[in-house]
């Protein structure tokens, strides 16, 4: 009797730490820099905060389960993080606020060598390529990625080359896996047709459109 009291204690004691132990198994981990090619951001908490996160019948944005950091003097952070609704968002956010430097993956996973910017921006490479022979009589109306909410208008002929470079484009919330962009463009005010590419940060992102 006495051993068997024993072994039910030694079982209380274990199996009563590990359904304790609520410690985040997966992490993010990265840098934090100013801009593209900028400073590291040092000494700058992080925190990672899930969006509409349903919770019986209410909705609400709730804190990630995990913890916040701090960057080290080269940028450096390591968060680890759980969440209650894999389905819902999570954002990386900056501590004291809510400023998101990048939107992560709902369902948990281990992300290892992040680059996030306080800043993001790209370079947007805007090429032609004329299919079909145009004439001055035809006119392409296209976004202008250099002036936001705007279009460029191109009179005919057209010629298979860059049309415009749009740099330092301000990407507002870059996510994990792509940052969708959409390019629009309509011939001579005709069904508008929409080309979507991906808008990474800190690089040269070229969208050909087809001109036919």
């Amino acid at each position: 009797m006495k051993n068997l009291l024993t072994l039910s204690a030694l079982c209380v004691l274990f199996c009563g730490c590990g359904k304790n132990d609520t410690t985040p198994t997966t992490y993010v981990s990265g840098h934090l820099y100013e801009t593209c090619g900028g400073a590291p951001v040092k000494n700058r908490g992080l925190y990672i905060y899930q969006l509409n996160a349903a919770i019986g019948t209410i909705n609400t944005n709730i804190l990630a389960t995990g913890s916040t950091d701090s960057t080290d003097s080269t940028g450096y952070f390591k968060i680890p993080y759980g969440t209650k609704n894999p389905a819902a968002r999570l954002e990386l956010r900056l501590e004291g606020g809510n400023y998101a430097v990048i939107a992560l993956p709902a369902n948990l996973q281990i992300i290892d060598s992040l680059k996030v910017y306080l800043h993001s921006t790209c370079n947007i490479v805007v090429r032609l390529n004329v299919i079909n022979p145009f004439t001055n009589l035809d006119t392409l109306y296209i976004n202008d990625y250099r002036n936001p909410g705007e279009n460029l208008k191109v009179a005919g002929p057209f010629l298979s080359d860059i049309l415009y470079s749009a740099n330092n484009y301000n990407i507002l919330l870059p996510t994990y896996s792509a940052n969708n962009t959409r390019m629009g463009y309509s011939l001579n005010l005709n069904t508008a047709v929409y080309k979507e590419f991906n808008a990474k940060p800190c690089i040269d992102n070229e969208v050909v459109v087809d001109i036919q």
